[in-house]
């Protein structure tokens, strides 16, 4: 009992620290892209009182650029907050053509970064929630197509293994990839490590609570 009191402690310190995390992110992330369509929107005013349409449609572009990325994290807390909801029940899914559907909806983003992604078959039949575990492989193949380095095309390999009775799967990339010092950091809430590329720093925490919801571990 006291070992099971300590680890419910620690569970209640990490989500206080989220917690603090999350407050801090919607004061600071939300009011950032507002302040961007106010201010483009005065400039907006002003073009329109100048009759000068290029100026115009450049204001025009960063406010809905702003909105775009406010309606992203607004999506990506949502579904932050359902990972604790039950989806599906638990099913034998095949990962083979899980990840299949999953390449076929990524499609357009692998093609615009010319990425390569090879597939170790055979994949093993896991029980899993089929929704939410695809959530998690896409999360992956995304980042893994995402950072790569300037220059280089990206390549993406899946694959998995059998050990000690468990199943083992790895997603890796030639990407920039992540200094051993962050590599646990990256998984709090909205931590991202380059802020010049597009995300709202929620994916690895989603996916890594989704699969410690399966009993399994994600590092």
């Amino acid at each position: 009992s006291e070992e099971e009191r300590a680890r419910l402690f620690q569970e209640l310190e990490q989500r206080n620290r989220e917690m603090e995390s999350f407050v801090y992110t919607i004061s600071h992330d939300l009011k950032s892209p507002l302040i961007t369509i106010s201010g483009f929107a005065s400039l907006l005013v002003k073009d329109i009182e100048r009759n000068d349409k290029e100026r115009g449609r450049e204001s025009v572009q960063e406010i809905r650029k702003a909105a775009e990325g406010m309606q992203q994290l607004i999506e990506d807390l949502l579904l932050l907050s359902r990972t604790g909801q039950v989806q599906g029940e638990p099913e034998d899914v095949d990962l083979q053509t899980l990840l299949g559907d999953i390449q076929a909806r990524c499609a357009s983003h692998i093609e615009r970064e010319r990425a390569t992604i090879r597939v170790a078959t055979p994949l093993p039949r896991l029980h899993v929630d089929r929704l939410r575990f695809g959530q998690v492989l896409q999360n992956l193949l995304d980042n893994g197509v995402k950072f790569h380095r300037e220059g280089v095309t990206p390549v993406v390999e899946i694959g998995a293994e059998r050990t000690n009775g468990e199943a083992r799967l790895y997603v890796r990339d030639n990407g920039i990839g992540i200094e051993k010092r962050y590599q646990e950091k990256i998984f709090g809430l909205f931590e991202r490590l380059d802020t010049g590329r597009e995300g709202t720093g929620v994916g690895l925490t989603i996916a890594r609570r989704i699969v410690e919801q399966h009993g399994g571990r994600l590092w």
